[in-house]
């Protein structure tokens, strides 16, 4: 595993957040990157909707 500043070059280089090198599963990586291009405002709207989705599905 790269350290945190190759690992932040790798990111800049590929414009894709760090996080999405950290997904554990290729749809969370996708999740990580079409989240990551929301501004702020529109990320926190789509995590209520998730909280809610789950919620209804009693994911814990």
């Amino acid at each position: 595993m790269p350290d945190e500043q190759t690992m932040e070059a790798l990111a800049q280089a590929l414009d894709l957040p760090v996080a999405y090198f950290h997904a554990a599963s290729d749809p969370l990586a996708e999740a990580i990157l079409l989240m990551s291009k929301l501004p702020l405002e529109k990320q926190e709207e789509l995590l209520v909707r998730i909280r809610a989705f789950t919620a209804k599905l009693s994911v814990k």
